[in-house]
């Protein structure tokens, strides 16, 4: 993170000159959408609700954004009848270096930081007994639980597509990593209007 926020600024800089001759309209954007998004365990993967708002920079060819998000999904443990249950109310906060001169087409690049609600209730140890015809029976079960607030960095990129004179698609992969919390990868589509 450190280490790609100079090389951003002074991308930023060099660039700034030939992009500040694209002409556009509408300084701010609302989007709505989907995300599909990977947690710590291979098998913990859900859905979440996302809206968003850009703003453009003056004369640089950034812009500031920020989402949120909601998801909350179960998943079998060792014991298929007991689950694991996980929610996440998220908030991202990025920067994004607009890559293309085209008005249609635009690619940007994302740095910032991520701010999740975590509130998990993970099956621990299960102990059950298996009848001949299969049926299982548990006999107790361990649970684990997280409710935190967890602060991360965030990294992405974002593919956008105006298709109408206001009206836009945005396809975007991004990677928030929240150290000992773990890392989470998601990528996501949405619609969204410019005004």
């Amino acid at each position: 993170m450190r280490k790609i926020l100079p090389v951003l600024i002074i991308w930023i800089a060099c660039c700034s000159g030939s992009n500040a001759q694209v002409v556009i309209p509408h300084k701010n954007a609302l989007r709505f959408g989907v995300g599909r998004v990977g947690l710590d365990a291979p098998d913990a993967i859900g859905y979440r609700i996302e809206a968003g708002y850009n703003r453009i920079l003056k004369n640089i060819p950034m812009r500031v954004s920020a989402r949120v998000g909601y998801l909350s999904f179960k998943h079998p443990s060792v014991v298929t009848s007991l689950q694991n249950r996980r929610e996440r109310k998220t908030l991202d906060l990025y920067v994004g270096v607009r890559l293309l001169k085209s008005r249609i087409h635009n690619v940007y690049p994302n740095v910032g930081i991520a701010l999740w609600h975590r509130d998990d209730t993970i099956i621990g140890q299960v102990q059950y007994n298996q009848l001949p015809d299969g049926t299982i029976i548990v006999n107790s079960f361990t649970t684990r639980g997280a409710q935190e607030i967890n602060v991360g960095s965030y990294l992405g990129v974002e593919y956008e597509f105006l298709f109408r004179k206001n009206t836009f698609l945005t396809a975007n992969f991004n990677f928030t990593n929240f150290n000992r919390a773990g890392q989470n990868s998601t990528i996501g589509l949405a619609i969204g209007t410019n005004f």
